[in-house]
Order: C-alpha cells, then structure tokens, then sequence
C-alpha cells in the first residue's frame, strides 16, 4: 500500500508532505484499470523508507514534480527513487516534468524510466511519451538514471521526447554516458549535462 495513491484522478495538488516508512510506494500516481490521472502537482515533498519506490508513475497526462527529496527506499523492487513505468498499453506518459529532484541512498536507481509495456509487435495506435527532468542530484544510491525504452525489441514504439539536463552524482561508479543507438525507438532522448563527481 502507498503513502498516497492518485488513482484516475485529477486537478491534484500535494504540498508540503513528509511521507514515511510505506509498505509500498512513497506516492502512486496512475491507474489499476487502463484508466489515466490528469493534472497532478507535487511540491516541497520528503518521501523517506519506502519499501518499493519514492515516487510512481504508470499513466498520467500533465504531472509537475517539483523539489523534492527521495530517501532510503529498499525493500522489494524496483526500489526507485522515481519510476516511471505504464502497467498496461493503452496508459499514458504525456506532459510529465520534474524540477529539483534530490536522490539519496536508493537501493536502484535515483530515476528510472521503464517503456516495455507501450511496446508492441502488433500494429496499433503509436502512443506518445512526454518526459522533462531538470536538475537531479544522487547520492549513495545503487544506480543514477536508468533508461529502458524498448527492453524487449518490439516493433512498434512510443514517439515522443525524453529530456534530462543537469544531473549529478556523487558516485564515481555510476555510468553517466546514456546512450540510445542501440535500441530502436521513435522516442527522441535528449540527455545533456550529465556528470558525475570526479
């Protein structure tokens, strides 16, 4: 169970929020049902000991994170800081930002963003993915910003933009170079000053 879940929901607004030791995620923002959330807000939000991740996200249209502090999530996975991931094809990742994320001590990674289910072999409607994050900072977690747009090589892709710029680790260990030209995808990935401490 979530600290707070936003299930096909819209016009929400979170400020200002200490949540802490879930047995699930920190905060849910989706659907269980094929449905979509629309218009959500989070501002000024500690999310501490969550047991899967901070921060989760399977189908939105229009999400505005801002400022916020992603801790100690372990349990079971992902154990994610942010994980942007659709449950189902037919759920949407449109208009979603992020500005002043700050990850420490997540088991996984700080930010991950999982596209398998938008996938598809069969020709369909080509969804379209909307993503901006601005300014994220890790330390002592697992991995940084995990990319997984196509995982599974399938046909038919997700379109859309996927923006990171200035992020910052400081673990030397973790791989800062994002490279796409391996998997095939219509998504347009922009990711630029990406850097981690020397």
């Amino acid at each position: 169970s979530a600290g707070i879940s936003v299930l096909n929901s819209k016009n929400i607004l979170i400020d200002n929020a200490y949540i802490f030791d879930t047995f699930g995620d920190g905060i849910f923002i989706g659907s269980e049902n094929d449905g979509v959330s629309r218009n959500v807000t989070l501002n000024n939000v500690w999310i501490d000991n969550a047991r899967r991740n901070a921060i989760s996200i399977t189908s939105v249209i229009g999400a505005s994170i801002n400022n916020v502090l992603l801790s100690n999530t372990h349990g079971t996975l992902p154990e994610c800081g942010v994980d942007i991931e659709p449950s189902l094809f037919g759920e949407y990742i449109q208009q979603v930002s992020f500005d002043n994320l700050y990850s420490f001590n997540n088991k996984n990674a700080a930010f991950n963003i999982n596209l398998s289910a938008l996938n598809s072999d069969e020709k369909q409607y080509i969804p379209e993915v909307t993503i901006s994050l601005k300014n994220i900072r890790d330390q002592h977690s697992n991995g940084f910003i995990g990319l997984g747009f196509n995982n599974f090589h399938k046909k038919y892709t997700p379109r859309g933009a996927v923006t990171i710029r200035n992020g910052y680790t400081e673990n030397k260990n973790h791989d800062v170079e994002l490279d796409l030209t391996k998997t095939k995808t219509r998504i347009n990935f922009n990711g630029s000053e990406i850097r981690k401490k020397n």
